[in-house]
């Protein structure tokens, strides 16, 4: 029993389709696949309407903030019928909140002669906005700036830009509690990406598991006080690809939760 909890479609910032992922996943051999996309639930309507050869786990990983770092929180449905209607709610006010940042920031770009519409923006990012979005936008329509993409992201958008303006987080804890309250499991995503304070800090916020298996092998952590931690708590161990496409930086196959911590996992959520 293998599973991979950590996968994103076309519905974020990933290249493939939701049956592009759950193929790819079982071409890897694997037994079931988690839809985690960024901040939108938009792809659990095509895990309802749509029978798959190997198990298919409604997620998603949303971006908060604790103690001025980003944390990231994935969330599982418990497949209980539950209502997760508050879930949705919160993620449409979050992705407003994304559109109100955009037109602040095409706002300030005016004043430095860049102009740009709402729409080019959204068709560049698909749907997760970020300011990398709005510096590729910047590139492709104005290649006579002479600037790299990555040279008009620093002296336009760039943290200490003019046109900076910093994103929408909900706190941590008020997404953890979204999460039980729309029957959803609230794991803590790559826990040793934190670097402001203690991962251990967020048992005390009320995190049903942390993710301890995870592609850090380009970063050379020790993961092995995560799953010490969890395993002396009785926290879940969960664990995941992070897969984005083919042209990920990770690979589908090369993560996954097996035997008796996916079986922990599958009866959590009544799969």
């Amino acid at each position: 029993m293998k599973l991979d909890l950590h996968t994103h479609t076309y519905y974020s910032d990933g290249s493939l389709s939701v049956g592009g992922n759950v193929l790819k996943a079982g071409e890897c051999g694997l037994d079931g696949v988690a839809i985690t996309d960024h901040n939108t639930i938009v792809g659990w309507e095509e895990l309802d309407e749509t029978e798959y050869p190997i198990m298919t786990i409604k997620g998603v990983e949303i971006s908060t903030q604790f103690k001025e770092d980003s944390v990231h929180i994935l969330g599982y449905y418990l497949n209980d019928g539950g209502d997760y209607s508050l879930l949705d709610s919160l993620l449409k006010q979050r992705y407003e909140e994304e559109m109100r940042r955009l037109r602040m920031i095409i706002s300030k770009l005016e004043y430095m002669d860049i102009i740009l519409t709402e729409e080019e923006v959204i068709e560049e990012a698909e749907r997760e906005v970020t300011r990398r979005h709005i510096a590729q936008t910047i590139f492709k329509k104005y290649p006579k700036l002479g600037l790299s993409a990555e040279e008009i992201f620093q002296r336009y958008v760039g943290s200490d830009s003019p046109a900076y303006v910093p994103r929408f987080y909900f706190p941590t804890d008020v997404v953890i509690d979204v999460l039980h309250d729309s029957h959803c499991l609230a794991i803590l995503a790559h826990p040793l990406f934190i670097r402001k304070f203690d991962f251990r800090e967020m048992k005390d916020l009320g995190i049903d598991g942390m993710e301890g298996i995870y592609p850090y092998r380009h970063c050379s952590f020790d993961i092995s006080p995560v799953m010490e931690f969890c395993d002396s708590t009785g926290l879940m161990v969960t664990g995941g690809s992070d897969y984005h496409g083919p042209h990920s930086r990770t690979h589908m196959g090369e993560s996954y939760i097996e035997e008796e911590r996916a079986k922990i996992f599958l009866k959590k959520i009544s799969y």
